[in-house]
């Protein structure tokens, strides 16, 4: 194949036995969702959501021509012919294409008939036929060399995700969104025999056995199943130890072995008559798409959301080393410097090659500095500077004899596909927004004219000053506005120079000053009374920084990127403070200094949360770790403990103080645990799940207290009665139910006057009433002991559901918060709303509850923050707290109402001073949880809206630091 494709750069040299350590191959520009290996185990071919096809060499890692390209949509499935001439694609688009795996050309029309997208194909073992799989319900039959549909081969009735031959090439066998798999025979298209039944959600991935007595099958129930295909039956045990959904599974060319990729990031192996787990999971990727093992079984590739391709040891499991430099990917501009001596290329793989004309060597090291690709590059006329223009919305100067960057980036507003030098080299122009051009100084880097004004799409940070009087904001369309926290107004214009998303935003101490973050990898800081952009932007990010903040003093700013380093900076020169903070394995969500300034949090994608010595950069102690996703956090009655339940089925008790886990995590539910709450006198814990189970357990012994509460539909929300003998929860069918705490035994008729889903309920403080919040929009409440309705629905959220309610300390009043983004408090005894609602927040509240007195009313929302309130004023009290890097699901006041507790979608849980308004700066240990709902004891809250609540898995951890630095 390499003679087709001269310009590939050839590794020339003897190389028998591949290397222990294998190449990641990069060059697409999307997710890889789907790879194989050719039936010599000399290429890999790979397809993408960027529309393409690849083929590698399996050894060196080097592509092999261009990428294949006919799709106009995402490629879910490859695969190559069993005498490797060959490769079929299935699309987005609804086609199959066959390509020539020697040219690269594609062999005739693309085969339509599948009226949706083309999840899975593959070859017949003659390589005569092909079978694809559809989201349209249908199984379709070609004949590979003429492409024809052949006829009555089209069998209906199911969502097929997977398909595969039989070795004889007589049986296929397909997975399916209804859970089951179905095997079919070949050559009639006739069902045979029965579904296989035993996975409980979508089967996403099935195979063969080498021999053709089994199938293996990988589900969103996160298990894999091995069926014997003469009886139908499940052989042996449900093979588990992945934490989501299964993607891809394959047989060793053997038949011993078999090989899992996952959403939850991970590759395992596993003995296939045993079922045993073989080793650990491999781990390298974000989410998996695709696995398949080397004709000879001794490696793995795999391809994953992260654009990657990985080759591993599959005896050791070790990853293979790196790939060496130059272009990995296609250039897209070449360049003759003016006398004609040097070459100048830029590439999708990021980087600037200078080259000499004569030699074609490589001179010098390649550039780099873009973090995206390069799509234009260009001489000055004097051939001593370079310009390129980047993918990453950027335009950057080189020196040609140094190579070093001249200047800070020239930022755009959109990326920039075609630069060029003014004949006398002092402009440079460029494509620029909104279908127009931009012309640049070229020694200053300042843009001639003016860039758009207003935020025109979403905020996605917001912070207040430190006198309060006024807001920041930094949105998607690129800008940051500032505005009167008083009155609503905007103050002055945006703030412009960001070239992409600002994704994070922050006043300093003294409130003079602005610093934001932004996903064209750079940190701006501004004068907030001006306006004006103070020095340069800093650059140093190779990604998208997604949080920023000043140090206490106002002296340094802390940073953290996609690129999963953190950087100190100092605040008035704009200039990197020692080198980058590194040991995540994922991109750094979020970073924080300590009251004292002396040390730095961050938490990332990689499930970790870190700490570090602001002043050494070394790492303090090994990354907290324990939880998954947390969806409902609660303190004991004393404030001793908390008690924490998450979408990884598991319920977690902590030390309030010291943020250790108190004994192993309780395991029971099957499904996500929703809400929780401790009971008053803080000996029990109750527990909701969408397994539609209620569970007691002993706070002391971790031990669960008689069998599971049944009778239920997914249950969103628990909470005791303040005399703990009793326990409310959402019921089926739009209802509630009363549950004997003692018994388990349910009290009473539910009650049944909802006409849609409750979402949140909770008992008022002398056990006589409840209060639920319903999707359709109203709360209602009800007497305990009968279970009539009381008084008529209290109406004035607008469109949209009361995710979350509470009573006041004194029972007088209810507070409900809505995905219509505001906090409403109601009047008990009247049933009329209290002032207007409280607005603040600028996405969905998921969370409500009152502080111990009566004074305070705390929310948690899908905007990432929790916001403290004046329940008699309405008003806000202090900045909005931030530190979660994902949606705060569950809020709660301590019982002396001196501190908050959150639980969030990104596995954290993390204590806050509610005093001083600040972040008491301990994260809750990560455990085993995923994604949760809220509830608080004594006053019972109650959970979130989970509707769109997604299993990943994900650690959270806690420190616990008073403003002062002394513990808590």
């Amino acid at each position: 194949m390499i003679e087709k494709f001269p310009n590939v750069v050839q590794i020339v040299g003897q190389h028998e036995d591949w290397p222990r350590n294998q190449n990641v191959l990069k060059g697409h520009t999307g997710s890889v969702t789907s790879v194989a290996f050719s039936p010599d185990g000399k290429y890999i071919v790979s397809g993408s959501h960027d529309h393409t096809v690849c083929v590698w060499n399996a050894k060196t890692g080097a592509q092999m021509g261009n990428p294949l390209q006919g799709h106009t949509d995402w490629v879910r499935s490859v695969t190559f012919s069993p005498d490797g001439r060959h490769i079929v694609s299935g699309s987005d688009d609804n086609t199959i294409c066959i390509w020539d795996a020697q040219t690269g050309a594609q062999v005739g029309n693309p085969l339509q008939g599948h009226t949706s997208s083309v999840t899975s194909v593959a070859f017949s073992l003659d390589g005569r036929h092909i079978i694809s799989g559809s989201w349209g319900d249908t199984i379709c039959f070609w004949d590979a060399q003429t492409g024809v549909q052949e006829g009555n081969t089209q069998v209906q009735g199911y969502i097929s995700d997977s398909v595969a031959f039989s070795p004889d090439g007589r049986h296929i066998a397909s997975g399916s969104m209804d859970h089951t798999i179905c095997i079919w025979d070949a050559q009639t298209g006739a069902q045979v025999g029965n579904p296989l039944q035993g996975h409980t959600d979508w089967v996403r991935s099935v195979t063969f056995s080498p021999d053709g007595r089994h199938i293996v099958s990988g589900s969103d129930d996160h298990t894999i199943c091995i069926w014997d295909l003469q009886t139908s039956a499940q052989v042996g045990r449900v093979l588990q130890g992945h934490t989501s959904p299964v993607s891809s599974v394959a047989f060793s060319p053997d038949g011993r072995h078999i090989v899992s990729g996952s959403w939850d990031h991970t590759i395992c192996i596993w003995d296939a008559q045993t079922g045993a787990q073989v080793g650990n999971p491999l781990q390298g990727h974000t989410i998996v798409n695709s696995v398949a093992f080397s004709p000879d079984g001794r490696h793995i590739v795999s391809g994953s959301l992260d654009n990657t391709i990985c080759i591993w040891d599959a005896q050791t499991g070790a990853q293979m080393a790196n790939p060496s430099q130059g272009h990995t990917y296609s250039i897209m501009s070449v360049a003759f410097s003016p006398d004609g001596r040097h070459i100048v290329s830029g590439s999708l793989d990021q980087t600037i090659c200078i080259w000499d004309a004569q030699t074609g060597a490589q001179v010098g090291n390649t550039l780099q500095g873009h973090t995206s690709g390069v799509h234009s590059v260009a001489f000055s006329p004097d051939g001593r500077h370079i310009v390129s223009g980047s993918n990453d919305q950027t335009i950057c100067i080189w020196d040609t004899q140094t190579g070093a960057q001249v200047g800070n980036p020239l930022q755009g507003y959109t990326p920039i596909s075609s630069v060029a030098f003014s004949p006398d080299g002092r402009h440079i122009v460029s494509d620029c927004a909104y279908h127009t051009i931009c012309i640049w100084d070229a020694q200053t880097g300042a843009q001639v004219g003016i860039p758009p004004q207003g935020h025109t799409s979403s905020v996605n940070s917001v912070a207040f000053s430190s006198d309060g009087r006024h807001i920041v904001s930094g949105s998607s369309d690129h800008t940051i506005c500032i505005w009167d926290a008083q009155t609503g107004a905007q103050v002055g214009n945006p703030l412009q120079g960001h070239t992409s998303s600002v994704n994070s935003v922050a006043f300093s101490p003294d409130g003079r000053h602005i610093v934001s973050g932004s996903s064209d990898h750079t940190i701006s800081i501004w004068d907030a009374q001006t306006g004006a952009q103070v020095g340069n932007p800093s650059q140093g990010h190779t990604s998208p920084v997604t949080s920023v903040t000043f140090s206490p003093d106002g002296r340094h700013i802390v940073s953290g990127s996609w690129d999963q380093t953190i950087w100190i900076w100092d605040a008035q020169t704009g200039a990197q403070v020692g080198n980058p903070l590194q040991g995540h394995t994922s991109s750094v969500n979020s970073v924080s200094f300590s009251p004292d300034g002396r040390h730095i949090v961050s938490g990332s994608l990689d499930n970790t949360i870190c700490i570090w010595d602001a002043q050494t950069g070394a790492q303090v102690g090994n990354p907290l770790q324990g939880h998954t996703s947390v969806s409902s956090v609660s303190f004991s009655p004393d404030g001793r403990h908390i008690v924490s339940g998450s979408l990884d089925n598991t319920i977690c008790i902590w030390d309030a103080q010291t943020g250790a886990q108190v004994g192993k995590p309780l395991q029971g539910h099957t499904s996500s645990v929703s809400s929780v709450s401790f009971s008053p006198d803080g000996r029990h814990i109750v527990s909701g799940s969408w397994d539609q189970t209620i569970c007691i357990w002993d706070a002391q012994t971790g031990a669960q207290v008689g069998n599971p509460l049944q009778g239920h539909t997914p249950v969103n929300s628990v909470a005791f009665s303040p005399n703990g003998r009793h326990i409310v929860s959402d019921y089926s069918y739009h209802t509630i139910c009363i549950w004997d705490a003692q018994t388990h035994v349910q009290v009473g008729i539910p009650f049944q006057e909802h006409i849609s889903s409750v979402l949140s309920v909770a008992f008022s403080p002398d056990g006589k009433h409840i209060v639920s919040g319903l999707s359709d929009h109203t709360i209602r409440i009800w007497d305990a002991q009968t279970g009539a309705q009381v008084g008529n629905p209290l109406q004035g959220h607008t469109s949209s559901s009361v995710t979350s309610v509470a009573f006041s300390p004194d029972g007088r009043h209810i507070v409900s918060g809505s995905l219509d983004h505001t906090i409403c408090i109601w009047d008990v005894q009247t049933c009329v709303q209290v002032g207007n609602p409280f607005q603040g927040h600028t996405s969905p509240v998921t969370s409500v509850a009152f502080s111990p007195d009566g004074r305070h009313i705390v929310s948690g929302s899908r905007d990432h923050t929790i916001c403290i309130w004046d329940a008699q004023t309405g008003s806000q009290v202090g900045k909005p707290l931030q530190g979660h890097t994902d949606i705060v699901w569950s809020v709660a006041f301590s019982p002396n109402g001196r501190h908050i507790v959150s639980g969030s979608m990104d596995h954290a849980i993390q204590i806050w001073e509610a005093e001083r308004n600040i972040e008491v700066n301990h994260y809750l240990g990560q455990q085993e949880h995923t994604q949760h709902l809220a509830a608080f004891s004594p006053i019972c809250t109650s959970s979130p809206f989970l509707s769109c609540i997604h299993h990943t898995e994900s650690i959270a951890t806690m420190s616990i630091v008073n403003c002062h630095g002394r513990d808590i």
